[in-house]
Formats: structure tokens, C-alpha cells, sequence
């Protein structure tokens, strides 16, 4: 059995821990400003929005070429969460500009992935999954999957955070790693201030920071040196048996 071999900071206290599994999740936000940080790292820009409840999920395409029998995405998997924390996935085929409603109300949306797609080989349009009229979930044109440094934990699941990253376009910035138990407050776990001469920055965390299941995870940008700046990040996270 794999197991990873945790030391408690500022102690001589080490220990082994049995893992299920590694998750890389990595964001991409092309336009962050200074006049509106702070801003999480995903497609779509700006804060992202997560929602109060589980409730009636779409999907749409802002192409009609992704459809059934179109020349982009045909169809594509969604995978969240539910009321209940636990982890769901779907399977929707697209239907152009149209939206369509998918059979599970998701609570959280954690990964979206185009799974065929026509002699485009791509999804033509941005894929959005929404919540009525706001988006909590992105793929943007030609990408495939979403792109998102945004995560909730499943009920079944314990995660350990091991290491964040960030890149900017030649800019400098601070950038928090946050999470949020399941009824809780935001915490920064960690924070770090990148100079555009070291840019990009791989931040190794001294100690694994231990994330309960049921808790939402994000990276953001809180400052920016200049604006229309490119941000990309992501966090990587192991399962705990």
C-alpha cells in the first residue's frame, strides 16, 4: 500500500498515512484587474459563485455546432456533487445554443469533460453549466475540459493538500489557497506573494494541510500589479484511506 510519510510542523512527529489517490486541479483566468481582485482562477473569470443549494442544472453551448450530430462536442460529462455531498456524475448530449436540463440536480460542479465530439475534434463553443442564468461551470472554446482551481470534497472522501502553484503573464501578484468546511468560514491555508522575475511559483507545503470532506477549496488572486493579466494555478491534493 502507497503511503505518505507526514511530519508535524515545528515537531519530530512523523507518521505514515495510506493513500487512496492524487487530484491535480488547475485554473486558468486570462483577465484578472487590479480593480477586481480578488478573482479565483477559472475560465470564467472573477469570483466564482458557489451555490447556496442543489438544484435544476443546464448545460449549453454558445455554438450550434455542438450537437448530436455536429462537428464539435456531442457529448459531455459532468461531475459534481449532490445535496448530500456525494459524488455524481452525468452524461449529457449537447443541443447547440439550446440549454439542456440534466437528470441530477448538482449541488457542486467539479469537473466538466468533453467525452466525443465530431471531425472538429474540439468543443466549438464555451460550454456552460448553469444554475438558471448563472454559470458554475466552464469550458471555454476548444479546451475539452474546464479549467478550474475550484473543488468541494466528497462525503466519502479526506484530502491532504500537498502543493500550489501559480504562473503569471509577467506580472507580479499574491495569490491565497482557501478552504471552507461544510457550514464553516473561509480560511487561507496558505498565501504567497509572486514576483514576475521568479514567476512561475511552486509552493511545496511544509506540513499537508488536512481538508475534511464536504469542504469547498479555491485559489484566487487577492492583488495584481497590472490589469488584463493571465493567471494560471492549481493545487494537488492526495485521498486519505
Amino acid at each position: 500500500m502507497l503511503k505518505i510519510i507526514i511530519c508535524l510542523l515545528f515537531t519530530s512527529v512523523c507518521f505514515a498515512a495510506p493513500i487512496g489517490g492524487f487530484l491535480n486541479m488547475q485554473g486558468m483566468n486570462g483577465d484578472v484587474d487590479t480593480g477586481t481582485v480578488p478573482e479565483d482562477l477559472w475560465a470564467s473569470g472573477g469570483a466564482y459563485p458557489f451555490p447556496a443549494s442543489a438544484t435544476t442544472t443546464t448545460i449549453e453551448s454558445g455554438s450550434s455546432n455542438d450537437a448530436a450530430a455536429g462537428t464539435g462536442a456531442r457529448t459531455v460529462e459532468v461531475v459534481g456533487l449532490n445535496s448530500s455531498l456525494a459524488e455524481i456524475r452525468e452524461t449529457a448530449t449537447m443541443n447547440g445554443t439550446n440549454a439542456v436540463t440534466l437528470t441530477n440536480s448538482f449541488y457542486r460542479i467539479n469537473y466538466i469533460k468533453v467525452l466525443t465530439v465530431g471531425s472538429g475534434g474540439v468543443n466549438a463553443g464555451i460550454l456552460s453549466v448553469k444554475h438558471s442564468s448563472t454559470v458554475i461551470g466552464y469550458v471555454a472554446a476548444g479546451d475539452g475540459q474546464s479549467n478550474s482551481a475550484v473543488y468541494t470534497v466528497p462525503v466519502q472522501a479526506k484530502l491532504l493538500g500537498v502543493r500550489a502553484s501559480v504562473v503569471t503573464a509577467s506580472q507580479s501578484g499574491t495569490f491565497q489557497l482557501q478552504v471552507r468546511e461544510n457550514g464553516g468560514s473561509w480560511r487561507t491555508v496558505y498565501e504567497v506573494a509572486v514576483s514576475a522575475a521568479v514567476s512561475p511559483s511552486y509552493v511545496p507545503f511544509s506540513s499537508p494541510i488536512s481538508i475534511p470532506a464536504g469542504s469547498d477549496i479555491r485559489l484566487r488572486a487577492t492583488a495584481i500589479s497590472a490589469d488584463n493579466t493571465a493567471v494560471k494555478g492549481g493545487f494537488d491534493l492526495s485521498f486519505m484511506k
